[in-house]
C-alpha cells in the first residue's frame, strides 16, 4: 500500500513538473508584439526658449496584432496631456487600430549658444509603461506621417524630420524599452532680432562714436552721449536676458553686447584723453586722435560684427 502511495505521489510530482515546463516553454516562445506607430502634427506653438518647452497638437495612431497591447503608452517628455477623439477598432484578421488626437506641452533641451541664429530639434517621444522590447517593439508607419507647416510662427521656421525608433535602458531595472520619437527642426528667423535688438544696438554704438566729432573742450556733451549709449545697451541686455534661460555659457548675443560695451567704453576713454590733451594745450595731438578714431572705431566694430555673424 505504501509503495502504491509513493508511486502515485511521484507520478503527481512528475505531472506538475511537466506542466510547469510546458507553461515556461509556452511563455518563452511567445513572440513580441510589433506596433506600427504614425503621427501627424497639426500645430506647434508657444515655443519657449526660456522654459525649453513647446505646445503641440497632433494625431497619433497605433496598429498591432499580438498578445501585448500598446495602449498603455506614455509621453516621456510631455506634461498636461489631453486626449480626445479616441477610437479603437479591430478587423477580422486580428489587427487592432487605436487613433487619438492629442494636445499637450513637451519639454526638449535647447542649446542657445548660437542665439539669435539658433536651431533646435523639437521631439515628441512615446514609450510603453509596462512592456519592454522583448514584449513590445515599435516600428515607424511612414504612411501619412508628417506635419502641417502652413501658419507657422513668423519667428520660427519649422521643418519635419523623419521619426526614429530606438531602444532605451530604464536605469532602475536595466530593461530596454522601445522608444518612438517624432522630430521637428525649428530654426529662428533672424528678422525680429534685427528689428528689435540689433538695429537699436548699432544705432546706439554708432551714436557713441559721434563724440569723436565733438570739440575736445566739450567734455560734458561727450560724456553725456557715451553714458546715454551705455545705459541703452544695458537696457537691451535685460530685454535679451528675459528671453533666454539661465545658462553657463555665452551666446552670440552676449558676445555682441560685450563688444558693444567695450566700444562705448573706449569711446568714453578717448573723450577724456583728448579733453586732457586739450587742457594741456596739445590741440594738434587731440585733433589727430579724434581723426584716427573717426575711421578706426567704425571699421573695428564692423569687422567684429562680420566675424560674429558670418
Amino acid at each position: 500500500m505504501k509503495v502504491d502511495r509513493y508511486a502515485k505521489l511521484l507520478a503527481l510530482i512528475v505531472i506538475l513538473n511537466l506542466s510547469d515546463l510546458s507553461l515556461n516553454a509556452q511563455t518563452t516562445n511567445d513572440s513580441s508584439t510589433t506596433v506600427s506607430v504614425g503621427m501627424f502634427v497639426n500645430r506647434i506653438h508657444e515655443l519657449s526658449i526660456r522654459s525649453q518647452t513647446f505646445e503641440a497638437e497632433f494625431y497619433l495612431w497605433l496598429k498591432w496584432r499580438g498578445k501585448y497591447s500598446p495602449e498603455m503608452f506614455e509621453f516621456v517628455n510631455g506634461k498636461n496631456i489631453e486626449r480626445s477623439f479616441e477610437t479603437f477598432e479591430e478587423d477580422t484578421s486580428g489587427y487592432h487600430y487605436l487613433s487619438i488626437k492629442i494636445r499637450g506641452t513637451f519639454m526638449t533641451p535647447m542649446d542657445v549658444s548660437k542665439y539669435p541664429q539658433d536651431k533646435h530639434i523639437l521631439t515628441i517621444t512615446i514609450e510603453d509603461k509596462y512592456w519592454n522590447e522583448d514584449k513590445l517593439d515599435y516600428q515607424i508607419d511612414t504612411t501619412n506621417t508628417g506635419m502641417y507647416t502652413i501658419g507657422n510662427s513668423n519667428e520660427w521656421h519649422l521643418h519635419f524630420l523623419n521619426p526614429t525608433v530606438t531602444n532605451k535602458i530604464f536605469p532602475l531595472t536595466n530593461d530596454r524599452f522601445s522608444s518612438y520619437s517624432f522630430h521637428v527642426e525649428a530654426s529662428r528667423s533672424i528678422t525680429p532680432f534685427l528689428v528689435k535688438i540689433l538695429v537699436p544696438i548699432l544705432l546706439v554704438v554708432f551714436m557713441s562714436m559721434l563724440t569723436f566729432f565733438i570739440p575736445p573742450n566739450e567734455l560734458e556733451a561727450q560724456v553725456g552721449l557715451g553714458a546715454t549709449a551705455l545705459l541703452t545697451i544695458i537696457a537691451l541686455n535685460f530685454v535679451i536676458s528675459d528671453q533666454l534661460p539661465d545658462v553657463a555659457y555665452l551666446t552670440t548675443a552676449d558676445i555682441l553686447l560685450i563688444g558693444s560695451y567695450i566700444i562705448v567704453f573706449l569711446a568714453l576713454c578717448e573723450s577724456l584723453l583728448v579733453n586732457l590733451l586739450h587742457r594741456k594745450r596739445k590741440t594738434n595731438e587731440s585733433n589727430r586722435i579724434d581723426k584716427i578714431c573717426q575711421y578706426s572705431f567704425p571699421i573695428i566694430y564692423g569687422v567684429f560684427l562680420i566675424i560674429l555673424f558670418l
